[in-house]
Formats: C-alpha cells, sequence, structure tokens
C-alpha cells in the first residue's frame, strides 16, 4: 500500500476572505514596518536631523547646461558643484573612483532658517546628480565640495562663493 504525502488546508486556508485579510496584514507589515526610501536618503549625514539642515540625494542626470556658477577641486576628490540659479539647483559631478559619494554644500548663514543644503551624489565616478533647492536670493551664498566618508564624516573644501541677487 502507498502512502500519499497530501497537504490539507487549514481552517485559515480555507476561506478566500481569510486568505485576504492574512495577505492585507503582511502587505501591511512590510510597507508600513519599514523607513521609506527617501526618509533613508534624507539622513545620510548626522546633521540632517537639524532644523536648519536641509540634505538630498540627487537624481541621476546627464552633465548639466545652462549653469550659472561651476567650480571644482582636484584635491577635493575631482567633485565638481554647478549652481544654477533660476530654481535654485545644485549639480554634482563625481570625478574620481574612490568608493565614496560626491558632496555638495551651500551654506546661507544669513538668509532665513534653513542655513545648510547638502546634495548627495550616490551614482558613482562620472556621474551628475542634480538636487532641487529653495534658498533666500539676493544673498550670498558658500559652496563647498567634497566626498562623504561615513555618517558622521565629511571631507569638504570651500570653493568660493556665489551671489544670486
Amino acid at each position: 500500500m502507498s502512502v500519499k504525502n497530501r497537504l490539507i488546508p487549514s481552517a485559515l486556508g480555507r476561506s478566500t476572505a481569510s486568505r485576504a485579510a492574512v495577505c492585507a496584514v503582511a502587505v501591511g507589515a512590510a510597507v508600513f514596518g519599514l523607513p521609506s526610501p527617501s526618509w533613508a536618503d534624507d539622513n545620510y549625514y548626522g546633521s540632517c536631523s537639524y532644523s536648519f539642515v536641509a540634505c538630498q540625494t540627487g537624481v541621476e542626470v546627464s552633465p548639466p547646461t545652462g549653469v550659472d556658477w561651476c567650480k571644482s577641486k582636484d584635491y577635493a576628490a575631482d567633485t565638481q558643484v554647478c549652481i544654477k540659479f533660476d530654481g535654485d539647483i545644485v549639480y554634482v559631478k563625481d570625478g574620481k573612483s574612490d568608493g565614496h559619494s560626491a558632496m555638495g554644500w551651500i551654506g546661507t548663514p544669513y538668509a532665513g532658517s534653513l542655513s545648510e543644503r547638502f546634495c548627495r551624489n550616490p551614482h558613482g565616478a562620472g556621474t551628475w546628480a542634480k538636487c532641487n533647492f529653495d534658498w533666500v536670493e539676493d544673498t550670498t551664498k558658500d559652496v563647498m565640495g567634497g566626498i562623504r566618508k561615513d555618517s558622521s564624516t565629511m571631507d569638504l573644501y570651500s570653493y568660493g562663493a556665489f551671489y544670486d541677487g
């Protein structure tokens, strides 16, 4: 005599409504139990939690055209930072294959409650990232560029300043 292994549905598995409820709970836990990608991106550096700091992970884009201000420094890991005044756009190029994200920093210490903006390019060497900020016009902005080493360390160097008045 041969014995066949058969799966016997449980009482929970017999009802379509019960199965749907179990699936809904599982999906809800998966969706609401994890931080959203934007939350994770905005917390790539310890200072991002402060109200006077805005942190963005830039969207990968083609090399920018029509920018108003652009600087780079070889000793800053070949990071290039470009600004387009119309729209308060920051572009950051990662110019070196070193395993670190390229960073751009815009400081406006005397213009509004938001005084620091970080734009991160995690897309790899040779890529450009675009961040769209909102800052006060008619004031000087300080710019730095470099790399993010980890959530508490960045190597940033002064690139100078621009005025978009």
